[in-house]
């Protein structure tokens, strides 16, 4: 019997649930979204004793409507609230859900290590996310373990997200044909440059110019060359490939991989272009709700098999008491019977689309 892949763990619970809902656990003591202040004065401002128990009653309301939650780690490092992050990750196991450390975690060799032996051993997390901007040698030793899970930043749900992530990056199948030392500006009689649906620019070969190139050569895909590329696409091609390079020989319960990617729901046409790219990554999609991002902006992240897509909302859900939901006002006393309305309100509007779409 083989270890179960994180993939396979996270599906399952997603049928079992029937919810796609992933629930942030941000903590926060400032502005008017922050855990009520009775629960601070209750525990004589410790704060550590305040998250944990807040955690606690937003699990307690919404375990049986979320398959997995989603704790950011920069809240609790604010707060010096380590242990109440290691009993809020261990408290999710025991109401039969799973959690992603929230921790963008960056680095390479000893100090990746490091991190993905704090994240998957002292805190036992499932899954984590991560910053590939250093490559693979940042991700190895995240991937080691079949039954962990990790989700890499491709497309940012952020409004500065494109400073980077949407700009152009010269392709490998042009360097390939740079080396070939084909004059691709030398192009009258040869092609003609378009852009596609995703924003992919190609040059588009007539029988001249194909002429100059081996007709074997791998750089031809059916009579166009990729040119340029944006980073984000870049980034989703290494995700396909590394999440490809971890699966075992064995055949798995679903063709989903353990290498992830998060891409938010505010770039809805991104996401569908990202979706086309990784077939076999699950998709954790940010910026619902608080963000802006609606039911209907998230339909680009299923497959057709109705699978591939988590929704995570955080503030919307851990202090919806703060708001009225379908006519309902709550106190702050009422915090977890808020979350419940909200977690149940979102779950059912994703599951109405995607019945709408015949995905489920």
């Amino acid at each position: 019997m083989h270890e179960t892949l994180f993939s396979e763990k996270l599906i399952d619970k997603i049928k079992e649930k029937k919810s796609y809902i992933c629930i942030g656990l941000d903590p926060n003591f400032e502005g008017k979204k922050s855990i009520p202040n009775f629960l601070l004065r209750k525990h004589n401002n410790n704060h550590n004793a305040a998250i944990l128990e807040f955690n606690k009653q937003i699990i307690d309301s919404t375990h049986k409507l979320t398959p997995i939650y989603k704790p950011q780690i920069a809240f609790y490092e604010k707060y010096n609230a380590q242990n109440a992050l290691e009993h809020t990750i261990d408290y999710i196991h025991k109401k039969n859900c799973l959690a992603i450390l929230d921790a963008k975690r960056n680095d390479i060799g000893n100090t990746s290590k490091a991190y993905k032996n704090n994240i998957f051993g002292t805190l036992n997390a499932d899954a984590t996310t991560l910053n590939a901007y250093l490559g693979i040698d940042s991700i190895k030793p995240f991937i080691q373990d079949k039954g962990k899970g990790v989700f890499i930043l491709v497309k940012t749900s952020n409004q500065s997200s494109g400073d980077f992530q949407d700009k152009y990056l010269v392709s490998g199948m042009l360097m390939n044909v740079l080396n070939h030392n084909i004059e691709l500006d030398n192009i009258e009689n040869g092609g003609i440059i378009k852009k596609s649906e995703n924003g992919v620019l190609s040059l588009k070969f007539t029988k001249n110019l194909l002429k100059m190139i081996n007709e074997q050569d791998s750089i031809v895909k059916s009579g166009e060359l990729e040119l340029f590329n944006t980073n984000y696409i870049a980034m989703a091609r290494l995700v396909h490939s590394w999440g490809k390079s971890t699966q075992p020989a064995f055949k798995t319960k679903y063709p989903y991989t353990n290498v992830g990617a998060v891409v938010g729901a505010t770039y809805p046409e991104q996401l569908k272009v990202i979706r086309h790219e990784i077939p076999n990554s699950i998709i954790l999609i940010p910026g619902y709700g608080a963000q802006g991002g609606t039911a209907k902006d998230i339909i680009h992240g299923f497959n057709e098999d109705g699978f591939g897509a988590i929704i995570n909302s955080s503030r919307g859900i851990n202090y919806a008491y703060v708001k009225e939901i379908k006519g309902q006002k709550y106190s702050e006393t009422e915090y977890g019977e808020a979350a419940t309305a909200s977690a149940c309100l979102m779950r059912n509007s994703i599951n109405q689309v995607l019945k709408e779409a015949n995905l489920i």
